[in-house]
């Protein structure tokens, strides 16, 4: 799968802080139209702050590339390619921290299909273990669909990642199943192994997607949008109280009318 560039539309990416009036420039990026994703995101924990985004300044395609910083945004370390994949796509990062831990995911195609991957460091950002694979349910290959939106075409697939504790939770949302699904694990050991990934939404005659995740203690809830086969469209949301060990009914939150299963 490769992205596809509409000629004559540029986009420039600049993620600044302020020392007075001297902006800190993180990394430019300079490229034809974009996905629908966010080219950058940060956490912080404490007085760290990490910042996450893509770049094709390293590789002919895209990798992702990483920047600490340990006085509050002041400075930044140098940047560190988490990604490492050469002959593949690697975009749509997310980010978490909690004390010294910062978690990592984004989508790679270097197999041919889009796969989700996950690192971790434990040493605030100086160094990152090597790159492992969450696995969706699905077996099949993920293809791309593309939607037509105001000004540009863009690919529905986003990874998220949040932490309570020990645990570690990432989402996103594939179509290996043969339908377009929201996928999530779980890890209750640092990262150390993830869990058996779940099908939260598993509608095969609904189009599942853009999935958000918000995590208070033991209580995990999801909401994503689906959009059924006969045209008719709307939020659903599902929560656990066990820390994603098991699920709650998946409640249709329709703007009109009763909430339901």
């Amino acid at each position: 799968m490769k992205e596809k560039a509409i000629s004559g539309v540029v986009i420039a990416i600049v993620l600044a802080t302020t020392i007075g009036a001297a902006p800190i420039l993180l990394q430019s990026q300079t490229q034809g139209y974009r996905w629908n994703a966010p080219l950058v995101q940060v956490a912080t924990s404490g007085n760290k702050v990490y910042v996450v985004w893509d770049s094709n300044k390293t590789s002919p395609l895209k990798e992702i590339l990483f920047r600490a910083s340990t006085d509050n945004g002041k400075s930044f370390s140098d940047k560190i390619n988490l990604s490492h994949s050469p002959k593949g796509f690697s975009e749509l990062a997310n980010i978490a921290a909690s004390g010294n831990d910062v978690y990592v995911v984004w989508g790679d195609n270097k197999t041919g299909n889009k796969e989700i991957y996950f690192t971790k460091s434990i040493d605030n950002g100086k160094t990152f273990g090597n790159p492992i694979q969450l696995n969706s349910t699905g077996t099949g290959p993920h293809k791309a669909i593309i939607k037509m939106y105001m000004t540009g075409y863009f690919e529905l697939v986003r990874t998220l990642v949040a932490t309570s504790g020990k645990n570690v939770y990432v989402t996103w949302w594939d179509n290996k199943t043969g339908n377009w699904d929201i996928m999530f694990a779980r890890s209750n050991d640092g990262s150390k192994t993830f869990q058996k990934t779940v099908n939260l939404s598993n509608s095969p005659n609904e189009l599942s997607e853009k999935v958000a995740m918000a995590v208070n203690g033991s209580n995990l809830y999801f909401a994503w949008w689906e959009t059924a086969k006969n045209g008719t469209i709307g939020p659903v949301f599902r929560a656990s109280h066990d820390n994603g060990t098991t699920f709650d009914p998946v409640l249709r939150l329709s703007a009109n009318g009763p909430i339901g299963g």
